[in-house]
Order: structure tokens, then sequence, then C-alpha cells
């Protein structure tokens, strides 16, 4: 699906195509704010830090 809009990297004013996927399994089957994303990242960042950390603590026991 081609779209006449602004590209985000041109000068002001001008217009120009941009390219974005069909509306359907290509966009996601989920849309969700960028704020759930980045915590959602940020907890599983979190829980796989604890998991290794507690992993090399019971390796140094040994």
């Amino acid at each position: 699906m081609r779209e006449a809009a602004e590209p985000p990297l041109a000068p002001s004013g001008r217009e120009g195509v941009v390219e974005r996927p069909p509306p359907g399994i290509a966009r996601g089957i989920f849309a969700v704010s960028p704020l759930v994303v980045t915590l959602l990242t940020g907890l599983l960042l979190f829980l796989s830090l604890g998991y290794y950390t507690l992993r090399l603590l019971k390796i140094r026991r040994r």
C-alpha cells in the first residue's frame, strides 16, 4: 500500500511516497502503545538478569 505523505527525513514541504505494509498480519495482531512495549521489555530484561544472577550465585556456592 502506498500513501502520499511527507517522508520523515525529507526537508519540510516536500511530499513523497511512504511505503506501508497492507492492513492485517503484516502490521501485527495487537495494537499497543509504545509505553506497554517498553515496560514489557524492561520486565523481561530484569527477569533475565535475575535468573542469570541467581544461577551465577548457585555455581559459586559449590
